[in-house]
């Protein structure tokens, strides 16, 4: 578990949860039964049925981190559900991408205008970028 996500945890393990709709949710979703979702995350079927069903509220930060990962999902994507937050699944950025984004925060304001002005130039016509993002969903 990351620095952020486990102070994220930290947070919002203080807020009310709705960690059994969130689980039932995500699990059905998938097609996944309640059998393998307790042999993924490490738990029995009938924590998962009693967390489901509102029965017990008892996580702690592995847990969660267990489901997460059960689920495949990130572990903010199951807090924010479980808050009470529609997410939208993310598309995942590849590590050249988060370098590039890491390089970009780094940069006082002055330089990311400068650099993003020499981006806009290096983009293709609207019609490309259609061709594009067509073809790469296919």
């Amino acid at each position: 578990m990351s620095k952020a996500e486990h102070d994220l945890v930290r947070q919002e393990v203080k807020a009310p949860l709705n960690l059994g709709w969130a689980v039932r949710r995500m699990r059905e979703s998938r097609k996944m039964p309640q059998e393998e979702l307790a042999r993924r995350a490490g738990v029995t079927q009938p924590y998962i049925s009693q967390l489901e069903s509102g029965y017990t509220n008892r996580f702690n930060e592995k847990l969660l981190a267990g489901l997460a990962a059960a689920l495949e999902v990130e572990l903010w994507e199951l807090i924010a559900l479980a808050s009470g937050v529609l997410v939208k699944r993310l598309e995942r950025l590849t590590q050249e991408e988060v370098t590039l984004l890491d390089v970009y925060r780094a940069l006082n304001p002055g330089q990311r205008e400068a650099l993003l002005r020499v981006g806009m130039t290096m983009q293709p016509p609207p019609a490309a970028r259609g061709r594009r993002s067509r073809s790469r969903s296919d």
